[in-house]
């Protein structure tokens, strides 16, 4: 049987398909970083806990964020996913359906965590060091799985040719397990996440120095130790990115090495943006390191997004989607994402503060 046949024939859309790329593009940079910064904060938290190191300043600086990064991930989320059913939604509609039971499960996992979070912060001066490995280990255990059901859903969606599992799997439990680039992707988002981390850890003693409100030398050993969990994850991430390319069909990674000139060029922006980041995180340089990491994020979301695209042309592009010429709907979106963007900033700043009149 013919893939083709299982796709469903998408709808209109209201503005041509830039518009949404452009926002899916803008959204998911915003939703990468602070999943990242989310994750990495967890797994940091818990590997220093299982070194005896849970009782740190740094530790429970990480708890007190964690709660409120895990809410800002979970509704800058929502915007990237609308615009991936917008423009995908033939494919991304027809995987969530095949893996149903663990697509759903997400919303239990999530509270779960959430509700882990909050009490790792509650009673963190409470515990020892035994008692907060306990909360910790939980919610990054959950959010490390979360992650691995996405990257399940988002490969699957990319190949319907693997679809046809669903006639010996018909019960919404069916996993993309024998796809080839699972491994390697997933590690390759959950690394970022574990540099990302520890570049968010450096930045926020690097604020605290600056700003006096922490001892000068345990602030430096801080933001030390935040830039090591960077550039070691960005150093195994060159390794990571090279495995997860030439696990790719050798038709989709020539694209990356000549094939395609914007994919090539985006990855060796990328590659170049990288060893940038890697050589400010070794001169101790905050600022710099942060700008390059944030550039590169950006990069690896484009050449993710292109991948997509080369993986589906087969089947689909999003130039081919009828347009119904409806601008309000866009131009109401926009209008409430600025807004929203400006109230989220606005309480981020009075948490800030709070958090500063705390210390």
């Amino acid at each position: 049987m013919n893939p083709a046949a299982l796709i469903p024939t998408p709808g209109a859309i209201q503005v041509p398909w830039g518009w949404f790329e452009f926002l899916l593009l803008l959204t998911f940079i915003l939703h990468l970083l602070l999943m990242n910064a989310l994750v990495g904060g967890a797994v940091i938290c818990t590997v220093k806990t299982l070194r005896g190191q849970g009782g740190s300043a740094a530790v429970h600086d990480h708890a007190l964020r964690l709660p409120t990064l895990l809410a800002l991930t979970v509704n800058l989320g929502v915007a990237p996913l609308l615009f991936v059913q917008v423009l995908y939604g033939s494919f991304i509609y027809s995987s969530s359906i095949l893996i149903a039971w663990w697509w759903l499960a997400v919303i239990g996992i999530i509270i779960a965590a959430y509700y882990g979070l909050y009490v790792y912060d509650f009673r963190f001066q409470r515990l020892g060091n035994g008692g907060r490995l306990f909360l910790i280990l939980g919610p990054t255990l959950l959010l490390l799985f979360t992650a691995f059901i996405y990257v399940n859903n988002m490969t699957l969606a990319a190949t319907p040719d693997r679809w046809f599992a669903y006639f010996k799997a018909p019960d919404g439990t069916l996993l993309n397990l024998g796809e080839p680039t699972l491994a390697p992707r997933y590690l390759h988002f959950m690394v970022a996440a574990l540099a990302i981390g520890g570049l968010a850890q450096a930045l926020v003693w690097e604020r605290k120095r600056c700003k006096g409100a922490a001892d000068e030398a345990q602030a430096a050993e801080h933001v030390a130790s935040g830039l090591r969990w960077f550039f070691r994850a960005t150093l195994a991430q060159l390794a990571i990115g090279a495995w997860f390319l030439f696990s790719l069909p050798r038709y989709l990674y020539m694209n990356f090495l000549g094939k395609e000139q914007l994919d090539t060029l985006l990855l060796g922006v990328g590659l170049v943006l990288t060893l940038a980041s890697l050589h400010f995180a070794r001169k101790g340089r905050v600022w710099p390191t942060v700008w390059t990491a944030v550039a590169t994020v950006a990069v690896m979301a484009g050449l993710r997004d292109l991948l997509r695209q080369a993986y589906l042309r087969p089947y689909f592009t999003p130039g081919d989607l009828q347009v119904a010429a409806q601008y309000s709907p866009l131009v109401l979106f926009a209008v409430s994402l600025v807004i929203g963007l400006a109230l989220v900033g606005y309480m981020l700043k009075l948490w800030l503060k709070a958090n500063r009149e705390g210390e």
